[in-house]
């Protein structure tokens, strides 16, 4: 346990002591007239210099990181490839997380140009190095659409354009990926994962080789079910997985040409930099795989 929440614990205890002080005083002052009033003020002050004494109840408190490669990295290209981003990741966090994300990997479905690389079997290679697993930062989805497995026809092309949202095809490409997702989730709580930080792509540059026409289009039809998903895990597991949506839509806002790689939907240094950035203050925020020493875990 943290100095910290001890310190804080034993401000509740001795606080708390207060306010039972008082509750007897007040009891006691009731037979002899007003003076009961006055120590039941007291009472409830004591009580509640307990409560202000504690920054959040002990047995609230999540774990604190015991070691780095208890947080695994999942994903697709929007990591790998993206320019420094582990590096971004690292310098922000002071921590060495394990990365497996893979090139051209999609969640439920994806052309297997690059490989038979699909998100799900990250997970298992992570469990098979070490199952010591408590945190998951993914991202997924995305190239399902920029990359469509051949079983869904030529139309599935269209999903980088304007008219993906649309057509009947890409919506049945992104069932599957949440499909599968949830799927995923739900394992994920049943080996022990406590949070998933689940990161969702910016607004990308138009009319690039990967990204086609106009993947925007898709990508923010899709973003409030990624969200939906998300906000849903903790009671579609029972309880076991909290998920932590971050939207990187604002993160880059102003910056969509200038934190890309030239003629590319990755991002460059900069925009790594950035994702990278917003990760870790999410974390932080939500007390999501903090260091020993930190006030919010224990």
């Amino acid at each position: 346990m943290s100095s910290g929440a001890a310190a804080g614990m034993t401000a509740s205890v001795s606080s708390g002591s207060g306010g039972s002080s008082g509750a007897s005083a007040g009891k006691s002052g009731s037979t002899e007239g007003g003076a009961g009033a006055s120590a039941t003020a007291g009472a409830a002050a004591g009580g509640t210099g307990g409560a202000a004494g504690t920054e959040m109840p002990v047995a609230m408190k999540p774990a604190c990181l015991k070691k780095a490669s208890q947080v695994i990295i999942m994903g697709d290209t929007f990591v790998l490839w993206a320019d420094g981003f582990i590096d971004a990741l690292k310098k922000e966090s002071g921590q060495t997380y394990r990365d497996y994300s893979l090139e051209g990997a999609g969640l439920g479905s994806v052309n297997m140009i690059l490989g038979p690389n699909l998100i799900p079997p990250e997970f298992d290679q992570a469990l098979s190095a070490d199952p010591d697993i408590t945190t998951a930062l993914m991202i997924g989805g995305g190239t399902d659409l920029l990359l469509p497995d051949p079983k869904f026809g030529s139309e599935a092309d269209n999903c980088k354009t304007d008219r993906g949202p649309m057509l009947d095809v890409c919506n049945e490409i992104l069932k599957l990926a949440f499909d599968t997702g949830k799927t995923l989730f739900a394992k994920m709580a049943d080996k022990g994962v406590k949070d998933l930080v689940l990161f969702f792509y910016p607004q990308v540059p138009k009319g690039t080789l990967i990204g086609g026409s106009n993947p925007n289009a898709m990508l923010e039809y899709a973003l409030p079910m990624a969200k939906a998903l998300c906000d849903g895990t903790l009671a579609a597991t029972g309880g076991k997985l909290k998920c932590h949506f971050l939207d990187l839509v604002p993160v880059f806002k102003g910056h969509e040409s200038d934190w890309f790689q030239p003629a590319d939907i990755h991002p460059n240094k900069m925009g790594s930099a950035a994702m990278a950035k917003a990760i870790v203050e999410l974390m932080k925020t939500d007390c999501v795989a903090q260091p020993a020493g930190s006030a919010c875990c224990m």
